[in-house]
């Protein structure tokens, strides 16, 4: 398993690494290598899979596209809150629409809630489409996961298959 001694804005792929905060930069310091070492050894059993039909892409494509959305909703409300007098003037051109200082931060929230889930499940999705014969729904995930990449010891087998399932994983077993 490769360690990295820290964050290394070239392995990690978003639009604007630098953005990141600490924390996130040490969550991947933690979790590139765990998901490094899983699909080494998901290749090293002939899982993973190398063909992909043109319609199952294009589904995965609109996946992406979807996240993406959401994701640009996300940065526009995030973006509000970056000075007290933009916010005010969002709130004047946009309450004749129903806007009101709650539902917009309550819109913020739902958006950064939204954005955390379908990250984490297209994750799941995107590694149960490039392995094959396995049991494609994410809803089994951990399950699959853990029947498929079982090797004692590894990274990926101290991580809970419980947390798997829920959007935020925080921290490995020991």
């Amino acid at each position: 398993m490769t360690k990295m001694s820290g964050f290394d804005a070239k392995r990690f792929k978003v639009a604007n690494p630098e953005a990141l905060g600490e924390k996130e930069k040490q969550l991947w310091v933690r979790l590139e290598p765990i998901v490094q070492d899983l699909l080494d050894e998901l290749k090293d059993a002939g899982k993973i899979e190398s063909v992909f039909p043109p319609a199952k892409m294009a589904l995965l494509q609109a996946t992406f596209d979807k996240l993406d959305e959401f994701s640009a909703v996300h940065n526009v409300v995030l973006h509000l809150s970056e000075s007290e007098p933009k916010f005010k003037e969002f709130l004047a051109t946009n309450s004749k629409f129903g806007f009101t200082e709650s539902n917009t931060i309550s819109a913020y929230v739902m958006a950064t809630v939204t954005v955390s889930v379908l990250s984490t499940e297209l994750f799941k999705l995107l590694l149960l489409f490039l392995t094959k014969d396995v049991d494609p729904r994410v809803a089994n995930f951990g399950r699959t996961m853990a029947r498929e990449a079982p090797k004692p010891g590894s990274p990926w087998s101290h991580l809970s298959t419980r947390r798997l399932a829920t959007p935020w994983l925080t921290e490995p077993t020991q």
